[in-house]
């Protein structure tokens, strides 16, 4: 009888407990789903509007100009160019084109240069800028065989002259202009030919001299 009892208040203490965390669980259950149906509150936040950024003023001067900072971007060639070609093939998209060649210009040339120049376009029918230079080519060879004739069947010979070489320029008018070797900053040895290195702009149809340097 007393195991019968104790038996029966089990069954009931476990069906207590069993009820207790049925109702916990459907309670916890309840918690969760309020949690999940919470409406969302939206929220707008007023941002401003970004500035604008400052215009960029990206104009670009053209014709000659010596200033770097003022230079747009070009094309350039160290060999004098033909004014005529680029007019007929590119037009105004050639504005602004910078050659180096040149030797001389009409300021600076001597009667001897000008001579020069008058007898090519004669024989030619129109003057090339490139041929300013070539024509130094012949006359250093010439002075430095006078300076040493030795020099015109030994190569060595030659060599030697022209280290020490000086001779009048025929192409310039300035009287105290040399025709002289030079390389031996860039090449260490004297082994080119010192001539005006005139630096041109094409506009319009022409090349106008932006300025006139020397190498060494």
């Amino acid at each position: 009888m007393a195991k019968f009892t104790l038996a029966v208040a089990a069954l009931v203490a476990l069906s207590v407990a069993g009820t207790r965390v049925q109702a916990q669980s459907e309670q916890l259950a309840s918690v969760d789903q309020q949690a999940i149906e919470q409406p969302v509150i939206e929220q707008t936040v007023a941002v401003p509007d970004a500035q604008a950024p400052a215009a960029v003023d990206l104009t670009v001067p053209s014709g000659p100009s010596l200033h770097a900072a003022e230079l747009s971007p070009r094309l350039a060639t160290e060999t004098a160019q033909d004014a005529n070609v680029l007019k007929e093939g590119a037009g105004d998209l050639a504005n602004g084109f910078i050659s180096v060649g040149g030797a001389s210009t009409p300021e600076i040339a001597s009667d001897q240069m000008k001579a020069f120049v008058a007898a090519y376009t004669k024989k030619f029918g129109e003057y090339n800028d490139e041929s300013n230079t070539k024509v130094y080519a012949l006359q250093y060879i010439v002075d430095t065989l006078k300076a040493n004739p030795a020099a015109i069947d030994n190569v060595d010979e030659f060599k030697k002259t022209m280290d020490t070489f000086s001779a009048q320029n025929p192409y310039l008018k300035d009287p105290s202009a040399k025709l002289t070797y030079v390389g031996s900053t860039s090449f260490g040895q004297k082994r080119q030919l010192s001539v005006p290195m005139v630096v041109n702009e094409y506009e319009n149809g022409e090349f106008k001299t932006m300025f006139v340097g020397t190498v060494d």
